[in-house]
Parts: structure tokens; C-alpha cells; sequence
């Protein structure tokens, strides 16, 4: 009969009596070795988190609708009314930076309410104080329908800033909507 050496049934030893005390130990133990692994957000190895400007309760929700001569109002809808508790015109919050993240754009006949027959040109803008900033603009073809707009990392509006649109048109009779997405933050 051969026998194993000594050393071999040492190490097949420790390794049962490793699996005995592994099933058997109470939830204190392993609650103490789950208490010595740690996960550190470093920029080397990152971890994913939410900025706290993406939570649900930092949404904005603008609809930008034409009134007179070809200017949008823009309005916040809020929880809590029916019909939505409106603000116009909405001013980015003082210690707030607002950041667009989509837009919906759409041109429209008044009566009926079908796409406009002519190529349309909405221009946002930014207002402080009497200041007003274009910034960017949207162009739809002529009998566009609603046309959705992203801007994955989004862009922001500095606190204290007025949304402010204008409707530039071919043809007169026709309106257009905007309703923007986005969230306020902090920074």
C-alpha cells in the first residue's frame, strides 16, 4: 500500500476544516469580513453614481407656445394642478444652472392643426435683465412633423437667465410649440 506523504493530508486537513468553519460560522462573522471590503470612487477606477441634479425632483419640463407676433412663452407645467400650475416666463432659479437635455419642435397650422406647409425657424435665445443672447435655433422642412432633438450632454443656462424664443416663418398663419427637457443643478 502506498501512503501519501505527511504534508498532503496537512493541507487537505486544513482545507475541510476551512469549509466547516466557512458553513457553519454565525452572521456576525461574515458580516465582519463584508465590513473589511471597501469600494473607493476614484478617478482611476471610477464607480457610477447619479448627480444629484438628475433626481426626479430637479426636472424641468418647459413648453414654449406662440403668442403675439411671433414670440414663444415658456412656461414650467408643475405637479399639483389641473391644469399644470403654469410660470411664465421661466427664469433659471439664482442659485441653479439649468441643463437641456432634448427639445420637441413643431410647426403648425392654427386651424386646422396639421404641419406647416412652409419651412419654419425657431430661434432660442437668453435673456438677462434687457440683454437678449441667440444661441441656437431649430429649422423644420416644410409639413415636419414634431422633430425630437437630443443633446446628450446637454447645455446649460446660467442662474437668473429668461428663455426667450422667436418664431421666423415664410408664411404667415402658422405656430410652433417647443417643449424642452431638462434638469436644474447646483454646478
Amino acid at each position: 500500500m502506498i501512503r501519501p506523504p505527511k504534508y498532503v493530508l496537512t493541507v487537505v486537513g486544513i482545507f475541510v476544516i476551512a469549509i466547516v468553519l466557512t458553513l457553519t460560522a454565525p452572521r456576525t462573522v461574515h458580516a465582519v469580513a463584508a465590513a473589511l471590503v471597501q469600494i473607493t470612487n476614484t478617478s482611476a477606477n471610477p464607480a457610477v453614481t447619479q448627480d444629484i441634479g438628475q433626481s426626479a425632483s430637479q426636472m424641468i419640463y418647459l413648453s414654449c407656445i406662440s403668442g403675439r407676433a411671433g414670440a414663444l412663452s415658456c412656461l414650467q407645467y408643475m405637479e399639483g394642478g389641473n391644469p399644470p400650475q403654469e410660470f411664465s416666463p421661466f427664469t433659471v432659479p439664482a442659485n441653479r444652472y439649468m441643463v437641456i437635455t432634448a427639445a420637441d419642435v413643431n410647426s403648425y397650422k392654427n386651424n386646422p392643426w396639421i404641419p406647416c406647409s412652409t419651412p419654419t425657424n425657431i430661434q432660442f435665445a437668453t435673456k438677462i435683465g434687457v440683454d437678449t443672447l441667440s444661441r441656437y435655433g431649430w429649422t423644420l422642412a416644410a409639413n415636419a412633423p414634431t422633430t425630437h432633438f437630443t443633446y446628450p450632454p446637454g447645455f446649460s443656462l446660467a442662474p437668473g437667465m429668461t428663455i426667450d424664443m422667436d418664431l421666423n416663418q415664410t408664411t404667415a398663419g402658422c405656430s410652433a410649440e417647443v417643449d424642452i427637457y431638462g434638469y436644474l443643478t447646483e454646478n
